[in-house]
């Protein structure tokens, strides 16, 4: 008997390629008795599925064995703990047979059993080419809040309809102040968003509540100078919204933390009288330390992103331990500890668990850990979701989230006549920034050549590699061996045969100081490296570096003997000459506008050395002319703060301005030329209220100045010249980034900026990503 059930068993498994030829419904059912056989009897896993697999491509021959085939598939595939394989054939039978339901039914009582999500994972587009970032999601999934970056107001987007709608009316946004962010409450039936305002050298911040139908608003922060506030989430009973607060010492400005003593907390606002209660107390640290925090669906716990690093520049990569803190004892705990860079996304529904992305895996994913098991691992949801920027769950476990598609700035070249104040021709398009895609930072370091016609550049999109682009041909190429130093670029400059970089570079074989590096062939030589211990960096304090077009100059500061040396190395000859300067030393600047910072400024030709000396005594700065053949100095003279000096470093006749400030605090530049050792003023100029200084065109001297269009952070500016000899001003005719120009000087015409519009995002929602809550029995 056991014999003929074997041959039975054989004939069946060769009869497999032939079989389909009979009349479908006839051989259909025989062939599923036969796998039936196969799987239950036989325990022949491998011919079962082979012949459920041949059942199922017959499709609509007869629906009734095709779903009982496609369900067995299932089976099998679970018998063999192939859990993936199990779950597409589960949620195969319930997407293409909804009429069978008892057996959907019971694939997604399998799917339960597997953990996994009862339907497919599907990503799909809710917002394409977006000019703003989302902020939050309501529980519904319909509604997505955002700040409307062009009228400065606070808006939702009805998803189902495609629609924005204005929940403030807010003229004089930008003046008075602007929203930064924004969330919906619980119910949708709240907005919270924060309010900043940023005055000429103070800040302050306030939180408010608008209701999303009546769009009027209430105060339940006011506005307060040296403090900024980030809204972050509501409570589930909407009594409480979760913050950031962050203060600091007058002065300072939100953007870069470093240095600021700022101090952190994240903080629960009453939403019926605005009491403020201070949860966790972050200390002297970036506000984005606790960023991302969210309260638990039962209002019990909040989580949040603990940043590691300390003294964060803005939003860095994300470096985060993921801690929970119960919000009726205050104790927290860490629930993530960091490993790669993970980001906190928010909770699974009924909170079953922590969601994160973290690139433990080598390349970007979905995580979850679950919260009710103990030394429970995290489990990896869905592999290479990318540099997605998390908005927010729904109640449903839909993820919705920003993806920057396209340029959040970019780089154009124009020429202009900045006597006559127009422009000549362009912007044309140089080169596309992107956005980094580990933490969605900006910030591309540029050089220019003294001709003009070369742009060095520092890529950060993904992985940092520097480039340089001909402003002539309109060719870019990437310098050899970049992406093994470019990250490590402080400041560079470049040689007049443009055959050489000068960069301060960090970490080189331990070591950090200028290199030289060969931009044909990649190739680095240390170039001027301190000795520890006995030398100050040279790229840090009254130290200084700068490239000629026949020499490099940099200093030298011994510790002990507080004795500063500048040395002057000839780029043909290789020759190096010394020299002390007496008193340099004391230097501290503390100018207040955009000049150089550098402590001292040799002249371009190679002899004229300026220097600001302090007088302890009467709290004033004198700026000194020192001449480096004689050894002499010459006082020149004495201001409140140091004086810059800004000159044309290519430019063997030497001719510059120097830089001061009225009682207004102001910058004041007096045109100047050398004859000898004697220093002549010729014209001066204030710059007016509400411009800022860029940079000079030698030519005819006239300042470069941009125009905010309205106050704030990150709005775009108009550019202006301001005529040195006639103190006319005139609009150039282009509009710029407010923080990013760089100017070409070859033939005192072109120039390089950046626009400052947002960039093109798109909003995707991520759905049936999470594994079922199995209902207790």
């Amino acid at each position: 008997m056991i014999k003929l059930t074997h041959q039975f068993a054989t004939v069946a498994l060769a009869s497999l390629l032939v079989v389909f030829t009979a009349p479908a419904a006839e051989s259909l059912s025989v062939l599923l008795q036969k796998g039936i056989y196969a799987e239950e009897t036989e325990g022949n896993l491998d011919a079962a599925i082979k012949i459920y697999e041949g059942i199922v491509k017959e499709g609509e021959a007869n629906r009734s064995l095709v779903a009982q085939a496609q369900y067995r598939l299932g089976v099998c595939q679970m018998k063999r703990g192939k859990t993936e394989d199990a779950a597409v054939a589960f949620r195969m039978l319930i997407d293409r047979f909804s009429d069978a339901a008892e057996l959907v039914a019971k694939s997604r009582e399998r799917l339960v059993e597997l953990g996994q999500p009862t339907a497919a994972t599907t990503v799909r587009q809710i917002w394409s080419s977006a000019r703003t970032l989302g902020d939050s999601v309501s529980m519904d999934g319909r509604y997505l809040s955002f700040v409307d970056l062009m009228s400065g107001n606070v808006a939702v987007r009805d998803l189902l309809v495609g629609q924005n709608r204005l929940l403030t009316n807010n003229p004089t946004a930008g003046t008075d102040g602007f929203p930064e962010q924004c969330v919906l409450s619980r119910d949708g039936k709240r907005i919270a968003y924060n309010w900043v305002h940023y005055g000429k050298e103070t800040f302050s911040s306030g939180l408010l509540v608008a209701g999303v139908e009546s769009g009027s608003s209430r105060v339940l922060l006011a506005q307060e100078t040296n403090r900024w506030v980030v809204v972050e989430d509501w409570s589930p009973d909407g009594k409480w919204i979760a913050a950031i607060e962050a203060r600091w010492e007058q002065g300072y400005m939100p953007g870069n933390w470093e240095g600021t003593n700022s101090q952190v907390s994240i903080s629960l606002v009453g939403t019926a009288n605005g009491m403020v209660r201070k949860l966790v107390h972050l200390g002297g640290i970036s506000p984005f330390s606790g960023s991302n925090a969210r309260f638990s669906s039962d209002g019990r716990y909040l989580a949040y992103n603990h940043s590691r690093n300390a003294n964060a520049r803005g939003r860095v990569q994300p470096t985060n331990d993921i801690v929970i803190v119960d919000l009726e004892t205050e104790a927290r705990r860490v629930a993530v500890e960091y490993v790669a860079h993970e980001n906190f996304v928010g909770w699974a529904p009924r909170d079953t668990g922590l969601l994160f992305t973290s690139d433990r895996s080598g390349t970007t994913g979905l995580w979850s850990l679950e919260l009710n098991k103990v030394d429970a691992k995290p489990k990896l949801l869905k592999a290479d979701v990318g540099d997605i920027q998390p908005i927010g769950l729904t109640r449903d476990g839909a993820l919705f989230y920003n993806i920057a598609t396209g340029p959040l700035q970019e780089t154009y070249t124009a020429s202009a006549d900045f006597a006559a104040g127009k422009l000549l021709d362009g912007p044309k398009l140089l080169r596309t920034m992107l956005r980094r895609t580990s933490d969605g930072s900006l910030g591309d370091k540029f050089i220019r050549s003294g001709d003009g016609q070369f742009l060095y550049f520092r890529s950060e999109d993904k992985e940092p590699v520097a480039f340089v682009f001909d402003s002539e041909s309109g060719e870019q190429r990437e310098i050899p061996n970049s992406r093994t130093w470019a990250n490590r670029i402080g400041w560079w400059w470049i040689a007049r045969d443009h055959k050489s970089l000068f960069a301060a570079l960090s970490g080189q074989e331990g070591e950090a100081g200028m290199y030289r590096i060969a931009t044909q062939t990649g190739e680095i030589v240390p170039f001027a490296i301190p000795r520890p211990g006995v030398e100050q960096s040279t790229t840090r304090g009254p130290i200084f570096f700068r490239v000629y077009w026949d020499f490099v100059a940099y200093g030298r500061y011994y510790r002990e003997t507080e004795k500063f040396v500048l040395v002057k190395h000839e780029l043909e000859s290789h020759r190096a000459t010394e020299y002390q300067i007496p008193g340099l030393a004391e230097v501290r600047s503390s100018v207040k506008f955009r000049i150089p910072r550098n402590a001292g400024v040799l002249m371009s030709d190679g002899r004229t050395f300026f220097f600001n000396r302090r007088k302890q005594s009467e709290d004033r700065y004198v700026l000194v002319l020192h001449d480096l053949v004689t050894g002499t100095d010459k006082e020149l003279l004495t201001s409140k703060s140091p004086v810059g000096v800004v000159d044309d470093e290519h430019d063997p006749k030497p001719i510059g301005f120097l830089v001061t400030t009225d009682d207004r605090n102001r910058p004041i530049f007096s045109l100047f030329t050398l004859e000898g050792s004697e220093l002549r003023r010729h014209n001066q100029v204030t710059v007016p209220e509400g411009y800022e200084y860029r940079g000079q065109h030698w030519g005819e001297p006239h300042l470069i100045l941009v125009k905010p269009m309205k106050p704030g952070i990150g709005v775009p500016s108009e550019m202006w010249t301001l005529s040195v000899r006639t103190g006319e001003l005139k609009n150039v005719g282009l509009t710029v980034a407010n923080d990013q120009y760089w100017g070409l000087p070859g033939n005192g015409k072109r120039i390089v900026f950046r626009t400052n519009t947002p960039g093109s995002r798109e909003i995707w929602v991520m759905e049936n990503f999470l594994p079922p809550v199995a209902t207790a029995k």
